[in-house]
């Protein structure tokens, strides 16, 4: 026979584990792309052509269109709203 604290322990806990019963909900984020010059904050806002690609594979595809995206720096993802934001940002540099 358990002695009243430990029965007290064990009531305790079951209790606890019954009231943290929420249910977790997972949602899978859409990928969005972005491609910037240098310091600017605007750009071109790219859609996710295909979201079981890669990212390396998404810059690929772009490259057909946006040559500079191939040495471009990627940052991200970065969390906004209910978005994943990648951004390819072109460096600027001096010619010659």
């Amino acid at each position: 026979r358990l002695s009243s604290s430990v029965a007290r322990i064990v009531n305790n806990s079951d209790n606890l584990q019954k009231e943290n019963t929420t249910a977790m909900q997972i949602q899978k984020m859409e990928r969005l792309f972005k491609y910037v010059e240098g310091r600017s904050t605007s750009g071109l806002t790219l859609p996710d052509p295909n979201p079981n690609l890669d990212v390396e594979s998404v810059r690929s595809l772009f490259s057909a269109t946006l040559p500079e995206i191939t040495t471009a720096a990627l940052t991200g993802p970065e969390a906004v709203g209910d978005r994943l934001v990648y951004t390819f940002t072109k460096a600027i540099g001096t010619k010659g």
